[in-house]
């Protein structure tokens, strides 16, 4: 329990650290390089209290990347089961509006191709993507002006 308590405590303290410019930029070219989830799990425990901004959207981009590619899926389930705030920040990720053209292929993943074992992991996931799956941005055109019907009779 002590450590639960202390773990949540330094989780608290990292939100809260101040991300210098410094820090800032080096977290993007890491984030940059990410290729698995052990590299996504080491740049968010380093630079988490830098997700706002462009650091932010690298790490939704980085997330994006492997969880589409749905490899190493037992590696994720284990960092995101083992740990509530990391748990928190993927889940921030699906549900950002840059992964908006990604949600179906996750959720799609999440229910159909889940590892054997997985299925609590599998269904958080699809869970966190279904409000957003089958959704489309789309700008839809500008209304034409309807007539006012209190305005001047035809004809008048």
């Amino acid at each position: 329990m002590a450590l639960l308590l202390v773990a949540a405590a330094f989780g608290a303290a990292a939100q809260d650290k101040p991300c210098s410019p410094a820090e800032a930029t080096r977290a993007e070219k890491l984030i940059d390089g990410v290729v698995n989830w052990e590299l996504l799990y080491k740049a968010w425990q380093d630079y988490r209290h830098c997700d706002k901004g462009a650091v932010e959207e690298n790490f939704t981009e980085a997330l994006l990347r492997l969880i589409v590619d749905w490899k190493q899926i037992p590696t994720f389930a284990k960092q995101v089961e083992g740990n509530r705030e990391y748990r928190d920040f993927v889940h921030k990720h699906i549900n950002s509006p840059a992964a908006k053209g990604d949600v179906n292929a996750i959720y799609s993943r999440a229910t159909m191709s889940c590892p054997k074992g997985l299925d609590t992991f599998c269904k958080d996931i699809a869970t966190t993507a279904k409000p957003f799956a089958g959704m489309e941005i789309r700008t839809a055109p500008a209304a034409a002006p309807t007539a006012d019907p209190k305005a001047a009779p035809p004809g008048k």
